[in-house]
């Protein structure tokens, strides 16, 4: 989200100040603003905090807008101290110790709004924006050929609260042949494959679980890809199992390419998705 709010702002004629950490992939995937790259030694790493500080004295920004809890506190804290505004993209239900010296909070739903104010953030320091995505949307939806291989795709850090686990025992679960409630395509199929991209710390948890329940030849662990968009035009089925969801850009993504989607009934995709657009679980 960061790398298309940035060239999204680009793109409108706005001049962008990039500020990433050093070892994410952000500074090599923005090419048109300017990118100064700080690295975090620590949690709070005093020593970014001061960085952050000359970069915001040296260009002399009209506002300076970050990202979740560390960014706000070492932002929030320079930009008070220079007297420029400030704005936090807070992305999820975020522990508000760390936004004292933000002016303008912006959460993603409604969800998210109300949980800022329920908490005592005034009405007029809220923003609510929703997410987007910079794909390019599809020209026709996305069809099941009668008769092949059904190929589901889930997209996400490898994190418990993904629900990849659960999303392994479902499709061990998954018998095709003996399925009745669905469609004549797909018990037509020979076999239902599952292809997850990301990764994360639950990854040799989750190789081991395909294993243990006898899937491991029809589940593929790609890692992060970059094109997720020739991620989900070779997919039938897009799979979100998340048990705790903010929002979900990839959600949108699914949408932007045209095909079906299978989601939790978490905070996000219940205000993205109907029973309309998607199938919620």
């Amino acid at each position: 989200f960061f790398v298309d709010m940035s060239e999204a702002l680009v793109s409108k004629g706005h001049d962008v100040i990039a500020v990433c950490e050093a070892r994410g992939k952000a500074r090599s995937l923005l090419q048109g603003p300017k990118i100064y790259p700080i690295t975090v030694r620590a949690h709070w790493d005093p020593f970014a905090s001061v960085a952050l500080t000359k970069i915001i004295q040296t260009e002399k920004p009209d506002l300076v807008h970050a990202h979740l809890a560390r960014a706000a506190k070492i932002a929030g804290k320079a930009a008070n101290k220079l007297g420029i505004p400030s704005l936090v993209k807070t992305h999820n239900y975020v522990d508000l110790k760390y936004y004292q010296n933000i002016d303008c909070l912006v959460p993603t739903t409604l969800d998210q709004e109300k949980y800022l104010v329920d908490s005592g953030i005034p009405a007029e320091n809220i923003s609510r924006i929703p997410n987007f995505t910079s794909l390019s949307l599809a020209r026709s939806p996305k069809r099941i050929a009668p008769g092949e291989d059904i190929h589901l795709v889930a997209i996400g850090r490898l994190v418990a609260k993904k629900g990849f686990d659960k999303l392994l025992h479902a499709l061990s679960n998954l018998s095709v042949s003996s399925t009745e409630n669905m469609s004549e395509n797909i018990r037509a199929a020979q076999t239902v494959k599952l292809t997850i991209v990301g990764d994360g710390p639950e990854r040799e948890n989750l190789t081991a679980l395909a294993k243990t329940l006898k899937i491991d030849n029809r589940i593929f662990f790609s890692g992060w890809l970059d094109n997720v968009a020739g991620v989900l035009d070779a997919a039938d089925i897009f799979v979100l199992p998340s048990t705790d969801e903010p929002f979900g850009i990839v959600c949108l993504e699914a949408m932007a390419r045209a095909i079906p989607i299978v989601a939790t009934k978490t905070q996000g995709p219940r205000e993205i998705l109907d029973d309309k657009t998607a199938v919620l679980v």
